[in-house]
């Protein structure tokens, strides 16, 4: 009795602790770790593995600029002029002539109402008489209504004899003014008087010798 009493018990234990080897066993793989990755693999990523850390969000891809055609400069568009010869000039204003002259050649402007005149010669007048002019060469200015004479420029008086010969002459017709400039010289009853600069009327009536003149 003795003998089975130990048997028994020696069996209760041995099934004790296969049981509990069970559950130990069972618990241990339910708490086995999760698979880690070395610090190196993260930090330095080997071939063929990827991280979190190493996706970069794709950049969208940019539109497409148009190709545009360079635009061309603007060419500025020659301006209309007429050459003529041998001809007659009659300029007036609000009804009055102002001006009448000839010239041996001349190149006009229609866009800014101006022409160059060679071989120029006229009369400018001022409440019916004035002074004559010859030279070289002329530019007249319809708009502003000037007249700038250059190359052996000479005016005489149609009034008195006094005449002044100058460089270059611009004739302010509005104003009834002429200046002169380069060196004049200037003709009348008292003689001949040089300067480098003048300023006087249409008729030459009355004039004044300076050192210079603005225009």
């Amino acid at each position: 009795m003795k003998s089975i009493r130990t048997i028994s018990l020696i069996l209760a234990a041995a099934l004790v602790i296969f049981g509990c080897g069970k559950k130990a066993e069972k618990k241990a793989e339910n708490t086995t770790p999760p698979e880690t990755r070395p610090v190196e693999d993260v930090l330095n990523p080997r071939e063929g593995k990827t991280t979190i850390e190493d996706k970069v969000p794709e950049k969208e891809p940019e539109p497409e600029v148009a190709k545009q055609k360079p635009t061309e400069p603007e060419m500025p568009r020659p301006g209309v002029s007429l050459t003529q010869k041998d001809i007659k000039i009659n300029w007036t204003d609000k009804g009055r002539t102002k001006m009448t002259a000839t010239a041996r050649e001349m190149i006009a402007s229609e866009s800014n109402k101006s022409m160059t005149v060679k071989g120029f010669k006229g009369t400018m007048h001022q409440d019916g008489s004035g002074a004559t002019i010859s030279a070289d060469e002329a530019f007249v200015d319809a708009v502003a209504k000037t007249v700038t004479a250059s190359g052996n420029v000479t005016l005489k008086s149609t009034g008195k004899v006094t005449s002044v010969r100058a460089p270059w002459i611009k004739w302010y017709s509005k104003e009834n003014r002429i200046i002169g400039s380069g060196g004049v010289s200037i003709t009348s009853e008292m003689g001949t008087i040089e300067a480098p600069a003048f300023e006087g009327d249409t008729k030459l009536n009355t004039y004044t010798l300076k050192d210079s003149v603005k225009k």
